[in-house]
This record gives structure tokens, sequence and C-alpha cells, in this order.
């Protein structure tokens, strides 16, 4: 099973029950909210979305207040060209990462702070596990024992591991955060 796309990814997240951020999904031509549907401490984060490639990358705004979505998804627009986008409450990061599956190797790296420079390669990773997909788990868990690794992270991603790698995908890319509230987050899947 392949997710052709990042909008495809974040409704398969949705779909499946994993812990995400309370979204809504808009299109620039429809009508925006006039009222926040969530609690938000630290503004609204609002990501472009592909619905039919998965592009890396794309813009995104983090931190804007709720009055101003608009008026930043228009400017997005424009910018970009993209139509379609993604808007949830921004928050702050404790620890952010990636779990990555490519059937029989499972990988785990993660961050202090924000995951971007995880990503864009700026930052090495401060937290590493790496084995093979039928002892993940437990190595997961030893590395929680030893090192201290929020026991809500390991809890996470052991319970995400399980159904999507039960769902039939074989290679996957899911991002995920734990933040500052000690709230945990996924908010992107790449699957092929």
């Amino acid at each position: 099973m392949q997710l052709i796309s990042k909008y495809d990814g974040l409704k398969t997240i949705e779909s499946i029950g994993l812990p995400r951020p309370n979204w809504k999904f808009i299109k620039v031509s429809d009508a925006f909210p006039s009222k926040p549907w969530a609690v938000s401490l630290y503004g609204w984060t609002i990501r472009s979305l592909s619905t039919s490639t998965y592009d890396y990358a794309i813009p995104s705004k983090h931190n804007v207040s709720y009055e101003t979505i608009k008026y930043n998804l228009d400017e997005m627009y424009r910018g970009s060209g993209y139509v379609d986008y993604v808007v949830y409450p921004s928050w702050r990061f404790n620890i952010s990462g990636c779990l990555m599956i490519d059937n029989p190797i499972a990988v785990l790296e993660a961050v202090f702070g924000d995951i971007s420079s995880l990503l864009r390669g700026r930052k090495n990773p401060d937290i590493t596990v790496f084995d093979n997909s039928v002892r993940f788990i437990s190595k997961l868990s030893e590395y929680r024992i030893n090192n201290s690794l929020d026991r809500i992270i390991v809890h996470q991603i052991s319970s995400a591991f399980r159904v999507l790698t039960d769902f039939g995908f074989n290679r996957i890319s899911l991002e995920w955060t734990l933040t500052l509230d000690k709230e945990f987050f996924f908010h992107d899947l790449a699957a092929f």
C-alpha cells in the first residue's frame, strides 16, 4: 500500500486513530470558520498540502494569530500556488522526531526541540534507536529505562509501530512531537 500525498498521510493518521493535533483541512477558497475550533496557547500552524504527490519542505507558517489565518492562507497561496492547507493549534516543542521503518529495519531519531533542524539535516539526532523491526519495541523500551526517555513517547511510538506495520506498510516515515505541555502528536506520515 502507498500513500501518494501529504494529505493522504494526514488522513491516514486521522483514520487509524493516532494522536494528532486538532486540525482542519482547508481550501484557500473555503470560508474560514469565524471562531477557533480548539484552544491554542501558542497561535496557529498553517501547512500547505499537496494532494497528488508527496512533496517535502513545502510552505508553512507557525504561531500566527487566529485573526490572521485567512490573510496568511491567501498570502501562502499567492506565493506557492497550493490550494489545500491543514490548520491546527501550534505548540512548544519538547522532543520531536521521526520513526522510520524500512522492513526489516526500524529507526527512531529525535531531537530536543523543533523537528525542522533534524529533517533538514542541520542537527544530528540527540536520540537514536535502531534495530530490526522484530526487536525494535523491546529496544525502545530498554532505551527508555537506561536513558530516561519519556514513557509517553515509548507508548505512542510502540502503538503506532504496531498499527502501521499491521496496516500493510513496508516503508514508513512518521513524524511526531512531545510538547512542553506533555501532549503527544503525530503530524506527518509518508508510507510506501
